[in-house]
């Protein structure tokens, strides 16, 4: 691990190494274990249930989680080393894709299954006011297929959407679209997106602090979610569809809708 993320009120104390947090502690419903120790100085603090958090700031190569070291392997020529100190100076370097064609990935992960839990998905990232995809997928971790089960993301800046799609096992779907209009985030400035999904009934949208509404979840519930392969900064099936921008952060909670690893606005 070659920086340590720390919170204001951890200034100054030591990182958590990987070495020290063992996913059985990190996925613990007990508030106030080791657990989650990087993040925007305000907040991060302590948190239960991550159960994976990628800080994206490898030199070359492939790229490892901090809790369940979860290995992604890179296609094409992704960017490294990319300055993101603009956003905090704890959370640099990051990561950036400027084609098609690169992204990391592995196959179907149980670390990344939701099963019937409560989820958070957290990301950091900027978007390149030029050349910008129809599509932008920030992570992919479905296959198309096996009926496209799993869950993924993608924002639509024609139609000022930002969708979250959750597909069971049974399969249902679970369509979360929220408005958001391409200003809010095509202006290559980094951003902190934060999904907290409640199981029984909303998922609701937070971008930088503030939200962007619910969308229902109850299409899927009760029924299992599963992580059916891995992909960051891309969409499963290959094609035009990318993240072009920048990433420092991408961190999943399960086991709560809570989590909260801070940003502008308190994330």
């Amino acid at each position: 691990m070659s920086r340590g993320r720390i919170s204001s009120s951890q200034a100054g104390s030591e990182s958590k190494l990987r070495s020290t947090q063992p996913s059985s502690i990190l996925r613990s419903t007990t508030a106030g274990t080791l657990a989650y120790d990087y993040g925007w100085p305000s907040g991060g603090t302590s948190e239960p249930n991550v159960a994976a958090q990628w800080l994206l700031d490898e030199a070359s190569g492939n790229i490892v989680d901090e809790v369940a070291n979860i290995t992604c392997t890179p296609t094409g020529t992704p960017n490294y080393n990319v300055d993101c100190s603009a956003y905090s100076t704890l959370m640099t370097p990051g990561v950036s894709l400027d084609a098609i064609n690169e992204y990391w990935s592995k196959g179907a992960d149980a670390n990344l299954d939701f099963d019937l839990d409560d989820a958070v998905i957290e990301f950091v990232g900027s978007v390149s006011s030029t050349g910008t995809p129809t599509l932008l997928y920030p992570f992919d971790f479905s296959v198309a297929a096996d009926a496209a089960k799993g869950y993924m993301c993608y924002f639509y800046p024609a139609l000022s959407q930002v969708v979250f799609r959750l597909i069971s096992e049974a399969p249902s779907t679970s369509s979360l679209i929220f408005t958001v209009v391409s200003s809010v985030y095509v202006d290559d400035k980094f951003h902190k997106y934060r999904l907290a999904i409640d199981r029984s009934g909303n998922a609701e949208l937070f971008i930088d602090g503030t939200s962007y509404g619910s969308a229902s979840v109850t299409a899927t519930n009760g029924e299992n979610i599963k992580c059916k392969a891995v992909k960051i900064l891309t969409r499963e099936a290959t094609g035009s569809y990318y993240w072009k921008g920048s990433m420092t952060e991408f961190r999943i909670t399960i086991g709560n809708a809570t989590n909260n690893s801070g940003g502008p606005g308190n994330g």
